[in-house]
């Protein structure tokens, strides 16, 4: 074996290994009883937004789900748990994507100043993370993208969507299985939210049974 192929051969097992770490780290962080369990089937005191966004779409409670959508190619339609503030913790919801293209939880979140971390989850299997510092979407920073074997492709297709933020590790989850995971520490506590993304046709996502542990 030559040394170019040692290094790479370690280098997997070494991605592998990590891998089993985060993924043991997120089977034992969710099995003890979460702070924030919400069926979303309805507005209750967690305070989810309800509104209409300028353009179409907007957040509504919908056939005992929380629907997000949005009708302007190239924006996404955010909708936020007003109740709590959060530092370290997991937060998994349910998401279905209805039509369009695509949807997220967004987390650490200041609504108020549009800083916030962006996880986004494709119907065609892909997935990034983005950074908001503002207002200007071409400002946000791109922080990790792909595609998964382990999201559930093609409309009306259930996939549980959950990140792990433990100070400045980051750490994401599709039905229940380990995706990706970065270092970053620009913001440290914030709102959770939902949202849909209109890549290129209007979209409309369902989410359901909203959970969060703490750290």
């Amino acid at each position: 074996m030559t040394a170019r192929a040692t290094v790479q051969t370690q280098a997997v097992a070494q991605t592998k290994a990590t891998a089993t770490v985060l993924q043991h780290i997120f089977n034992q962080a969710t099995s003890g009883n979460p702070v924030l369990n919400d069926s979303l089937n309805q507005q209750d005191n967690n305070n989810w937004e309800v509104d209409s966004k300028a353009g179409g779409g907007g957040c509504t409670f919908t056939n005992g789900a929380y629907h997000v959508s949005t009708l302007l190619t190239g924006f996404f339609s955010s909708c936020y748990d007003h109740s709590q503030i959060f530092s370290n913790f997991v937060f998994q919801v349910q998401m279905t994507v209805l039509k369009g293209d695509r949807g997220g939880i967004i987390f650490r979140s200041d609504p108020t100043n549009t800083k916030f971390y962006l996880f986004r989850v494709g119907q065609d299997g892909s997935y990034d993370l983005y950074l908001y510092v503002d207002t200007t979407g071409s400002n946000a920073q791109l922080l990790a993208q792909g595609s998964s074997s382990v999201i559930h492709t093609g409309l009306n297709r259930p996939n549980k969507i959950a990140v792990i933020a433990a100070g400045s590790n980051l750490s994401f989850y599709v039905n229940q299985k380990f995706v990706v995971s970065i270092k970053d520490t620009t913001y440290q506590s914030g709102s959770i939210g939902v949202f849909a993304d209109d890549q290129t046709n209007p979209t409309e996502v369902a989410f359901s049974n909203a959970k969060v542990w703490t750290l």
